[in-house]
């Protein structure tokens, strides 16, 4: 994803800095469009790679390195969302979510009236709110994150004589991924999404994964994949529509990432790219 102005790392305060949230169409595939852009004043996602060290076969030998496991999310926030407002659109979509339920009312005009809790979809014809997530955050380390299947876990209300009512968002997330938003070249409609990371996304060097499509079918699509503007193109792939599908790149079809973190390919429907 590309890291946007407002993450820009070399100003302001890392701790108060805007993030983005949108409503995910299915569970596990990152949103693409429909972000809300908003403050707040909390902790960066809680981001770490798991390892496993080596044994030691003696009291003095020395330790392998250890083996670099899956990145693990600890959490993404907490997010201190300032005055409790109405009219913030993050503040009701995170409402939303953790309620599960909605009803909107179009009172008058531009107003609107929202009664949030799953006992409104159920007794009085609202909305089931069942999607996750997608949170995409800087935190000050120079790139972006976006954290997929996100879920409300809580809220607090702070509620003090002569001051607004401030509200606090505690969030869980189910994965993480540091890719850059997939530009379209040709005649494609909507572009592959990749998750999961590799060393790629950390090097100074031109790590970017090209897919091309081949052909399609009503059901398919046939692609190659290589990394680098330079590199060599893998044999042809074959992936369903709105399925994840593990990569192979180059000459000799390696995987892309590790087994605990093999880049995976979702290619909606009509991805012509």
């Amino acid at each position: 994803m590309t890291v946007l102005a407002f993450y820009g790392s070399g100003s302001g305060d890392p701790t108060r800095s805007i993030r983005r949230l949108a409503r995910q169409s299915a569970d596990g595939v990152p949103a693409t469009s429909g972000f809300i852009d908003f403050y707040h004043n909390g902790s960066p996602m809680k981001l770490g790679r798991a390892s496993v060290e080596r044994a030691a076969l003696t009291s003095g030998s020395t330790r392998g390195l250890p083996l670099a496991g899956k990145f693990e999310v600890g959490g993404v926030g907490p997010f201190n969302m300032g005055d409790l407002n109405a009219n913030d659109s993050a503040q009701l979509a995170l409402f939303k979510s953790f309620a599960q339920g909605s009803l909107s009312a179009n009172v008058s005009g531009a107003h609107y009236l929202h009664r949030i809790g799953d006992w409104f979809r159920e007794n009085g014809g609202g909305t089931q709110e069942l999607d996750k997530l997608t949170v995409i955050g800087e935190d000050d380390k120079g790139y972006a994150a976006r954290a997929v299947d996100v879920v409300p876990s809580g809220f607090s209300l702070n509620i003090a004589s002569r001051q607004n009512v401030a509200l606090t968002f505690n969030l869980n997330a189910g994965k993480v991924d540091f890719h850059d938003d997939p530009t379209v070249t040709g005649t494609g409609i909507v572009a592959p999404i990749l998750r999961n990371d590799w060393a790629g996304n950390y090097s100074a060097t031109d790590q970017d994964i090209f897919i091309t499509i081949v052909s399609q079918t009503a059901t398919t699509v046939t692609f190659t994949c290589r990394v680098g503007a330079g590199g060599t193109e893998s044999a042809s792939q074959t992936a369903t529509f709105n399925t994840w599908t593990r990569l192979y790149y180059g000459s000799t079809d390696a995987k892309l990432g590790t087994f605990g973190s093999w880049i995976e390919g979702y290619f909606p429907q009509a991805s012509t790219t």
